[in-house]
């Protein structure tokens, strides 16, 4: 395997990371390495201490741990709850605007943008409030002229 090694001549960093996995596949001793580091290199790419973490699916289910989860799934639906309650202090309807911080919702109401959008809400409110005026007197003049036209009718 040692002969390999010395066989390739690859440029860059791919090739010191091949040459690396060669000579720890061969079992030979890195000389960069200092003491009890190769140990440890041994130790943890070993095939019989690689393992990785067990899914919950792969776990076996006992009630135990049922009611661990379901506990836990609770708390955490608990907690998601709380925070949107505390969040929607901060959110601001009139913007469609939603804020983690204090500072950064006081910094949003003194913004133009903010004022701009209040300013542009008041004037369609005034605007629809005269419309609505003009058209109730509309009606009553309209409703006016039929009264009159059907007292002389009436006559």
């Amino acid at each position: 395997m040692a002969d390999m090694h010395v066989c390739l001549n690859l440029v860059g960093r791919q090739s010191t990371r091949f040459q690396q996995e060669l000579l720890i596949k061969a079992g030979t001793r890195d000389p960069k390495l200092g003491l009890g580091k190769q140990e440890q290199d041994d130790f943890y790419t070993a095939e019989e201490n690689v393992q990785r973490k067990k899914l919950d699916v792969e776990q076996e289910t006992t009630e135990e741990l049922a009611k661990k989860r379901e506990v836990e799934a609770e708390r955490e639906q608990k907690i998601q709850t709380e925070v949107k309650e505390i969040r929607k202090v901060f959110y601001r309807e009139l913007c469609n605007k939603q804020y983690k911080l204090a500072m950064e919702f006081e910094t949003h109401l003194s913004s133009y943008d903010h004022n701009h959008k209040k300013r542009f809400k008041e004037m369609k409110e005034q605007q629809s409030s005269q419309t609505r005026d003009e058209r109730q007197k509309k009606e009553q003049l309209r409703e006016e002229k039929e009264m009159a036209k059907f007292s002389q009718h009436s006559i």
